[in-house]
Parts: C-alpha cells; structure tokens; sequence
C-alpha cells in the first residue's frame, strides 16, 4: 500500500519466567512483539504502537503481556535484538527524510527569516482533502486537513538554526514538530508538541544527527538516539562518520556508526554496529546508494541484510573502514534484495511529483505514487492524486 497501517509480527526469541497457567508444565516462552507501522510508499515507516505475547513451549498457550512489561522484557531479555529493530526503525524514517528533503541544507535565510504561521498554511487550501505545504526545497512546513471545510494543522515544523554547542556552527537545523488541538472549554486551538515524534536534528547531507523525545514534565527535549558531541562528526571531501549512541534505558545504551560516501554525484550511506554491546562496530546492517543530479535524488536503492548478510560481510572483511566500491562489490553480489525508489520533480523545484519504487533487478513494473503540486505564495501544496 502507498499509505496506510500495517501490522509485523516479530519472533524476539525464547526466555524463561514462572509456570505456564493453563498446562502447570512449561516453563520456558517464545517471546512475540507485534507493532503497527504507518505505511508510506510501501515502507513501514513510523511505529503506531506495539503489543506483545508470550507462547508457551509446552502447551501453546498464547497469553497477551501488558505493554509496560513487554517494553521491559524486551530490553532486559532481548536488548540487542530490540536495538536493532529500533536502529533500523530509525534509518528508514532517516532515509526517506533524506529521499523527500534531497541532499542540499535548507537556505539559512528561509531559516532565519520569519515564518508564515500556522494560519498562513491553512489559508492556502479550501476544499476538503489532506495537504503537504512545501517550499521549493522539497521541505515539508505543514500538512493541513480539511474536512467538511473545517481545517485542521495536523503537523507543523517550526525550523531553526541549532546554536550553543560545539559543532553547531550554523550546518545544524533542528527541526521541532507539533500538532494543533482545540481546547476543551474553549475550543480555541493550539499547538502542542507530538510527543511519539517531537523532532530531529540534522546536518548539510539531510543526515539525522538526533532523534529527539519530549519530556512532558520539564517541557523539554531529549533524545533516546544521537550524536551527544557534534564536534565528534568527521567531515572530509568524500567521506562523513557519525557515531551514534542508542540509549536502551537511563544506563545501557548501544553504540553503531553510519558512513556516509560522497563520490561525484552519488551518496552511499552504510551502517555499522558491533556484534557485543560496547564492542567495534564491525557489522554492517544496512546500505544505500543515492543518485543525485541537480541537487534532487533521483534514484536510491536500499539494500536489505538478513543475519547471514551480516555475518558473510563480516567475513568478508567489510568494516566501517572499508571503502565505497568495497561495499558495492560485495552487495551487488551477496544481497539481491532490495527496493529502488525513483523520484520525479515539479519544474525547478525539489517538491516530489511522483515515487516509483520497484525491486531492485527485477523486471515487474514499478508501483508509482503521483501526487498534484499547486504553486501558491511562493509555497508548493502537494497532494496525493487520485
């Protein structure tokens, strides 16, 4: 589907806890974590929710677990693997920011500048449909609902220049995300925070350097995975590392490295991660090869790793160290799996028209989302078409 929900159901493994109600026998579960996805041109892209489930070994017994001890027994029994899910969670939200965005910086006079406000964005559209508002950079600003002529800011990204700590030289922007709500004895509306998805930051490559999570009691912004020093980002002609830290809890936390290659026109993202916690990130676990031309992605293949991907790369001797078309020699033989997205633009622009996303070798025909662009005020409105 292009957009929607969608549910996937993931094994985490096996574990051992108190006897099994029903059959007084079994002792040791198969552990199930079950999340629904929103989906985005075929991608599950942004987690809804999760539930989980214990099987018994003995008697099959399926026994629902509250969300609070699945979360629990996720991170405690299942840590790395929880990680890793999470991690890749993180890449696909990075990689289609990065596909939507292109790979420019957003011009620090539109950041600096002051904005429309949310008022603005409603006025541009009238009937009854869901709209993104872009600027000619291909940034998402707003997205407003009307329905029965009521209009509704469903998101609004209020932009600005990170400032106050080392590396935040001006080639950071952060970007913070809140919906409107309509008071309850009022009913005037106002903006709050979302709080699943409060906001990232990220560099002059539309990288994500910080996955932001909202403290409701401090009003404040935090980040469960990030870069904590960015003055710790190495920058070259050619090549970008950043070390990231995912934190699992207030005290364990898991560490793996993204490698960013920039070669004539063509960026290639890699990820590492160790295979013990605190260990060298010496497995890669995803990669991507992105074309540019003119500034605006024009095709990017993600490839998809399975657990035997990881260990022959290993094997290989692929590592954070290795060089670009090291990496492309060993996906291009070992790893047919993957999807290529294929983007089109309005004239001049990097608003998206369409995106085609095909498996990546075979001879089926693409499946396309268009959508209808509508310059107005100097902003894009962008709608699925029909």
């Amino acid at each position: 589907m292009f957009f929607g929900k969608r549910e996937k159901e993931i094994d985490m493994g096996g574990f051992s806890s108190s006897k099994c109600r029903i059959c007084k026998k079994g002792y040791r579960y198969k552990f199930v974590k079950t999340t629904t996805y929103l989906v985005v041109f075929f991608i599950n892209l942004i987690p809804l929710s999760s539930k989980y489930e214990s099987i018994c070994d003995e008697c099959g017994t399926i026994e629902p677990v509250n969300l609070k001890a699945g979360r629990k027994t996720a991170r405690s029994e299942f840590a790395r693997k929880n990680a890793k899910q999470n991690i890749l969670t993180f890449l696909k939200i990075t990689v289609f920011i990065s596909v939507l965005a292109a790979a420019v910086i957003l011009p620090l006079v539109l950041v600096k500048a002051p904005k429309p406000g949310p008022q603005f964005y409603k006025d541009l559209v009238s009937e009854d449909g869901l709209y993104n508002i872009l600027d000619s950079e291909g940034n998402i600003l707003a997205t407003v609902a009307v329905e029965d002529g009521v209009k509704i800011l469903s998101f609004y990204d209020a932009t600005s220049v990170l400032v106050g700590e080392d590396g935040a030289d001006g080639t950071f922007i952060k970007h913070e995300y809140y919906y409107e709500v309509s008071d309850n004895e009022t009913g005037e509306l106002r903006l709050e925070r979302i709080a699943d998805e409060p906001g990232i930051l990220e560099d002059k490559y539309h990288t994500v350097i910080r996955e932001y999570h909202y403290d409701a009691a401090n009003d404040a912004l935090g980040y469960a995975r990030g870069i904590e020093d960015l003055s710790t980002i190495e920058y070259t002609s050619n090549k970008v590392t950043y070390g990231y830290i995912y934190y699992l809890s207030e005290t364990d936390y898991e560490n793996y490295i993204d490698v960013l290659y920039l070669e004539n026109g063509t960026q290639l993202r890699a990820t590492f991660i160790p295979l013990l916690p605190g260990g060298e990130c010496n497995r890669i676990i995803s990669f991507s090869v992105e074309i540019i031309e003119n500034g605006r992605t024009v095709d990017q293949t993600i490839y998809e790793f399975d657990d035997d991907t990881i260990e022959l790369a290993y094997s290989a001797g692929i590592s954070a160290k290795s060089s670009a078309d090291d990496i492309l020699d060993f996906v291009e033989n070992n790893t047919p799996n993957a999807v290529t997205l294929t983007c089109a633009y309005y004239k001049n622009t990097k608003v998206v028209t369409s995106i085609s996303a095909s498996q990546y070798g075979s001879t089926d025909a693409a499946e396309t989302q268009r959508f209808d662009v509508t310059e107005k005020n100097g902003y894009y409105i962008q709608r699925a078409a029909e």
